[in-house]
């Protein structure tokens, strides 16, 4: 969910970011409730598409890796992170990894000329989970959907302001 609406904002704001979703375990499909939240905001989604689940190329690749919760982060972390800090790369991807709301809140707090690296380099803000942390809807029937829908339109706004301010 938080992939395709944050996909359909930047379209519509003209922005070429490219946005993708996997999990660490990942479901077989999206939910029916997610599917209903999505159409209703007309963004196209089939109903039996199948998660991607995230492997260690994918997440090495990617710039950025947005976590739902703090949580995400650190399961994100210990699955794909070197067991050891041999590895040069790992600072990096570790900076990489953050939670989407503190993100978010450090671009926010950040001087406008910082450019992604810089925030990616800067220290994670110290806020608590229950501050950052994106509701998991999972269980929970079509209105907590809609509430977390809610959440990540807030987040994916932000991100995309970020995105238009910070990127060069």
């Amino acid at each position: 969910m938080a992939a395709a609406i944050t996909a359909a904002k930047a379209q519509a704001r003209g922005l070429r970011v490219d946005v993708s979703s996997a999990g660490v375990r990942a479901e077989d499909t999206i939910a029916p409730p997610a599917v209903a939240v999505l159409r209703a905001r007309d963004i196209d989604v089939a109903a039996d598409r199948r998660a991607v689940q995230a492997t260690a190329d994918l997440v090495r690749s990617a710039d950025l890796i947005l976590c739902a919760t703090v949580a995400h982060r650190e399961l994100v972390c210990a699955e794909f992170l070197p067991a050891t800090d041999a590895d040069a790369d790992a600072g990096d991807l570790a900076a990489r990894i953050v939670v989407w709301a503190e993100f978010v809140a450090r671009a926010r707090a950040a001087a406008p000329e910082t450019d992604l690296a810089g925030l990616l380099a800067s220290p994670p803000l110290p806020m608590p989970a229950a501050e950052i942390d994106l509701a998991d809807p999972a269980g929970r029937g079509d209105p907590a959907y809609a509430a977390a829908a809610a959440q990540i339109d807030t987040l994916a706004d932000a991100l995309l302001d970020i995105v238009a301010t910070h990127s060069r």
